[in-house]
């Protein structure tokens, strides 16, 4: 996906003339003096003229990393000049509106590869206010002296033969980026492509396990059906069923055989009621069998 807006970059070469009246579309024209503290010629002086202008940029590939956009590749497209110059016509067009604008259009004809609606990709309108408020704050900003290394200001960074091209890149980059993200730039709306999770069920590998989930629940059921028709009491892992029913040796009451053999023993409440009055020890019986006898 590539889209552009209006920018501003920066062109910097080394000249003679230095001019600090910027005919549209630039912002600004400035000419910065240095003296040269290092290399073959400690002392001399240095003098580059620097030029922003609005412009174009393309930008190409943008990735989007855990919420955070990654550094973009962009190509600055320069705007050619209007036909009948800087003038009063092209700020403010015919009838001059409340918010005058004029357009700007990219040099050569094919610079920009797509139009994006409802955007017109060979036609940017600026805002005369805007124009003329940046190009005030940029001339503002580039109007320096500096005589003492001591001080803060925007031309201390010019100091000590630095990159001056590296410097007003920078520079114009910050700008691009507050003309781009401020309360009044105009947002392109557009279709974001982002990677999304989605989870396939292979149902047919999900058959065995809900068929025996499903033949569990319809087993659990029948047997509480057929345990209930038969009034088949509930012993769970308890070991008095085992200790009335043959699981204890020795001599018992005749009252207590007849009612196990009645099935008034079947109970839980009546096995412990029952086990109360009964002692039972671990024996070992002449076949070498070690049983519960009752004493």
């Amino acid at each position: 996906m590539a889209d552009s807006t209006n920018l501003v970059s920066s062109n910097v070469s080394h000249g003679e003339k230095l001019d600090s009246w910027a005919p549209f579309p630039e912002l600004a024209r400035a000419s910065i003096v240095q003296m040269s503290q290092s290399g073959p010629d400690p002392g001399t002086w240095e003098a580059t003229e620097c030029l922003i202008e609005w412009c174009a940029k393309l930008y190409r590939n943008p990735t989007v990393t855990d919420g955070n956009v990654q550094p973009l590749s962009t190509d600055p497209i320069p705007f050619r000049t209007p036909s009948n110059g800087y003038s009063y016509d092209d700020l403010y067009g015919p009838g001059g509106h409340e918010h005058p604008s004029f357009a700007i259009t990219p040099a050569a004809a094919d610079s920009l590869p797509s139009t994006l609606p409802p955007f017109d990709s060979n036609r940017f309108d600026v805002s005369v206010g805007d124009h003329e408020i940046i190009r005030s704050f940029v001339r503002r900003m580039l109007n320096f002296t500096f005589v003492n290394q001591d001080q803060l200001t925007v031309a201390s960074a010019f100091a000590y033969g630095v990159d001056v091209a590296a410097l007003m890149g920078n520079m114009t980059d910050s700008l691009t980026n507050l003309i781009r993200t401020g309360p009044n730039a105009t947002v392109v709306e557009g279709v974001v492509l982002r990677p999304e999770t989605f989870i396939s069920v292979q149902w047919a590998w999900l058959a065995l396990p809900i068929a025996l989930v499903l033949l569990s629940a319809a087993f659990l059921v029948a047997t509480l059906l057929v345990s209930r028709r038969h009034s088949v009491p509930l012993w769970k892992s308890g070991l008095l069923p085992y200790i009335f029913h043959n699981g204890l040796a020795g001599e018992w009451k005749e009252e207590e055989r007849r009612a196990i053999y009645e099935g008034r023993v079947n109970k839980r409440p009546e096995m412990e009621r029952r086990a109360r009055g009964i002692g039972a020890k671990l024996t070992r019986s002449e076949e070498g069998e070690t049983r519960l006898v009752r004493i």
